[in-house]
């Protein structure tokens, strides 16, 4: 064993716990910020903490640390946040409004789209699942994050042709290159980011 460590009492040990590591470091979202360990050492600081928003890892980009932040004050609201792993510093956030990360196999609500995040080359590709109220203009929409800005290039809208009355968030997600894989309301859907269209769908 190379090293150990006592479990930190701000972090809750459960499912939704997601370290995420960088070529040097181990980074653990913690109730209410993010602590910081040392491959080679295990030696461990505290990167930053806000009382006010709880943390889920999301992956790393250069720097950065990327997360999920869901404020605990008020009207719960969602944002994805690039903080500096060494200084703590917010580089930049990404307001999600009240749209809550994916849940597998979710009802999505009419006015609240489920989202998730995958890191790329070109950014960090934001995908949400729109609903609608006549049960069938649901949606894709596709914001592209930069690395350095933290700004959207535009978000593009693509039609999700599914014959249903309630839209459900996909059971599972999958990636190879530029293609996202899933299976929502029983049917095995890809898209392709690159052409920014479905290329597969069955049945």
């Amino acid at each position: 064993m190379t090293w150990s460590t006592p479990w930190p009492n701000d972090v809750a040990a459960s499912d939704d716990l997601q370290p995420i590591f960088s070529a040097d470091t181990l980074y653990m979202p913690s109730r209410s910020g993010v602590l910081a360990f040392a491959l080679d050492t295990g030696d461990e600081h505290a990167v930053f903490s806000n009382p006010d928003y709880s943390f889920t890892g999301l992956t790393t980009h250069g720097a950065d640390v990327i997360l999920t932040a869901r404020g605990q004050r008020g009207t719960t609201r969602y944002a994805i946040w690039a903080v500096n792993g060494s200084s703590g510093d917010t580089h930049w956030t990404f307001d999600l409004g009240e749209n809550p990360p994916m849940t597998a196999g979710g009802i999505v609500d009419d006015n609240q789209p489920m989202w998730l995040a995958h890191s790329a080359t070109d950014g960090l590709r934001v995908v949400r699942f729109k609903s609608a109220a006549d049960n069938k203009s649901y949606k894709l929409l596709v914001d592209v994050v930069n690395w350095d800005t933290g700004q959207s290039a535009g978000q593009k809208t693509n039609p999700l042709n599914l014959d249903t009355i309630i839209l459900t968030a996909p059971e599972w997600t999958i990636w190879k290159n530029d293609t996202m894989w899933m299976v929502i309301n029983y049917q095995l859907m890809a898209f392709d980011f690159a052409q920014s269209k479905f290329v597969y769908q069955w049945p």
